[in-house]
């Protein structure tokens, strides 16, 4: 062979053996003593509003859970409402994660952002990817998603019958921005 092959050959064998050394030690990262193996990918932190759909809010707050990956605690989290920190407003459940109501949200869009605190980086924790949901909060006398309130507002249920019998029967207030107001009796004629 000639001295220019065999310095291909050993150009490929260093090659090869250089991958094969570099892709082995990249797959696992060395976990503490008693702790279980971390993860060499990076994890999501999760975001879920359970009193509604994101874009259905209403009445300026929401009841929202943040879940952490398993290899970052809770309790690392920072939880942001428009650029306002909102983690107060949390407690840790049972099952790790973080539930709380998270009041003040604007009519309109608003943004909910959960991270790794910055004292939450600590050596062997994989660095956990932030989530961010948008939030559509709306008045609580709406609407959602319907055009605007009839006014007046005309009740029938007093004349709501089947088989023969009444079901609901008169309402004895208004509940509208929960006031109360009395309403107008209806004799059996409907007047």
């Amino acid at each position: 062979m000639s001295l220019r092959g065999r310095r291909q050959s050993l150009i490929l064998s260093a090659t090869l053996i250089g991958g094969l050394l570099v892709s082995g030690s990249v797959g696992s990262v060395a976990a503490p003593p008693g702790d279980a193996p971390a993860q060499a990918s990076p994890r999501a932190i999760s975001i879920e509003v359970l009193s509604s759909a994101p874009d259905q809010v209403t009445g300026g707050d929401a009841l929202v859970e943040v879940t952490a990956p398993a290899a970052l605690s809770p309790t690392d989290l920072r939880v942001s409402l428009n650029g306002d920190d909102v983690t107060g407003s949390f407690d840790l459940t049972a099952d790790g994660s973080l539930v709380g109501m998270v009041e003040g949200l604007e009519d309109g869009d608003n943004t909910l952002r959960a991270e790794a605190a910055p004292s939450g980086r600590r050596p062997g924790v994989s660095f956990a990817k932030p989530a961010t949901l948008s939030l559509t909060n709306y008045s609580k006398e709406g609407p959602i998603f319907s055009g605007p309130q009839q006014q007046p507002f005309v009740c029938t249920t007093a004349r709501a019958t089947h088989d023969g019998q009444k079901l609901l029967g008169q309402p004895l207030v208004d509940n509208q921005d929960s006031q109360g107001i009395a309403v107008a009796l209806e004799d059996e004629g409907g007047n």
